[in-house]
């Protein structure tokens, strides 16, 4: 996905800061189903989430949060924050 928009830095150290501690609370799995890892979001409105087990082996692949197919698999956090995606804070339930 080409940007011509981009994240703030701000936005990209505390995404980058939350995926590589595997931050416990954006991961917060809920029983219900509701929240199945950290939710993420892209520059051009998609919608995401990366599961802890995933995070926690550096396998950075992003499902979609409707349908949870597969819609992005990075081989690095730089570089799924250079693709257009950082951590949702907004849907992250306190």
């Amino acid at each position: 996905m080409t940007n011509t928009r981009e994240w703030s830095k701000l936005t990209k150290i505390l995404s980058r800061d939350i995926l590589a501690r595997v931050d416990i609370d954006a991961f917060n799995i809920r029983v219900d189903g509701t929240e199945k890892g950290c939710s993420m979001k892209h520059l051009c409105g998609a919608l995401g989430y990366i599961t802890m087990m995933n995070a926690l082996l550096s396998a950075w692949v992003i499902h979609d949060r409707a349908d949870d197919k597969e819609i992005g698999r990075y081989v690095s956090i730089d570089e799924l924050l250079e693709d257009g995606w950082v951590v949702d804070n907004k849907n992250r339930v306190p």
